[in-house]
C-alpha cells in the first residue's frame, strides 16, 4: 500500500470512500474559501509536544489543496496572547491536553480564561485533542471532541507495520474532518 506524506497514507487509498468523499468535499470548500488557512495547536500541557502535529497536518490539508499557516503555542496562555498566536478570532483552535483525570477541569479553565479575555469565539470553535489512554468523560462537550491514543506514533513516518499505518490514517480522520469542518464555521 502507498504511503503518503509523513507516513499517513494517502487520501485515495486509505480512506474508506465514504470518508474520503466527506474529506475531498470539505477539503474543496476550504480551499476555495480560504486563500490561508490559520490553525493553532495550543498544548494545555508541557510534556504535550504539539509541534508533533503541526507538519503531518499541514501536509495532509496541502494534500487537499489546502494553504495553512500552522502555528503552535502553549501551555502559557498569557504569553500565547502576547506572541499574537492567540487571536481573538478567524483561526481553527486545536486544543491538546494529556487524558488524565483532571483533564477536563483544566480544559474547563481554558475555555472561561478564553471567554473573560474576549476570546468567546475561539472558546465556541476549538477542538479538543485528548492525548493518551481514552477516558470516560464526565459529561458532554459544546465543542469537538477528537482523541488520539499517541501524537508521536501515529504520526510518526518511519516504521511500522502496513497494518499500524492503515490504523494511523484511520485514526487521523476524525481529526482532518473536524478541522475541514470547524474552518467552514469560522465566518
Amino acid at each position: 500500500m502507498e504511503q503518503g506524506i509523513m507516513g499517513w497514507l494517502s487520501a485515495a487509498r486509505g480512506e474508506g470512500s465514504a470518508a474520503k468523499s466527506q474529506i475531498t468535499e470539505l477539503g474543496a470548500q476550504v480551499a476555495q474559501q480560504y486563500p490561508m488557512l490559520p490553525i493553532l495547536l495550543f498544548a494545555l500541557d508541557s510534556e504535550i509536544d504539539p509541534h508533533l502535529l503541526q507538519v503531518p497536518l499541514a501536509a495532509r490539508l496541502a494534500e487537499l489543496g489546502i494553504k495553512t499557516k500552522v502555528s503552535v503555542a502553549g501551555p502559557g496562555r498569557v504569553q500565547a496572547v502576547m506572541d499574537g498566536s492567540l487571536t481573538p478570532e478567524g483561526q481553527v483552535l486545536l486544543v491538546l491536553a494529556s487524558s488524565t483525570a483532571d483533564t477536563e477541569d483544566r480544559l474547563m479553565d481554558l475555555v472561561e480564561w478564553l471567554i473573560a479575555n474576549g476570546r468567546e469565539e475561539l472558546a465556541q470553535q476549538m477542538i479538543f485533542i485528548p492525548v493518551g489512554q481514552p477516558r470516560k468523560s464526565v459529561g458532554s462537550y459544546p465543542f469537538r471532541h477528537v482523541p488520539l491514543v499517541k501524537l508521536d506514533s501515529a504520526l510518526n513516518s518511519r516504521g511500522g507495520t502496513s497494518k499500524s499505518r492503515r490504523t494511523t490514517a484511520n485514526s487521523t480522520e476524525p481529526l482532518l474532518t473536524a478541522v475541514l469542518a470547524q474552518a467552514l464555521g469560522l465566518e
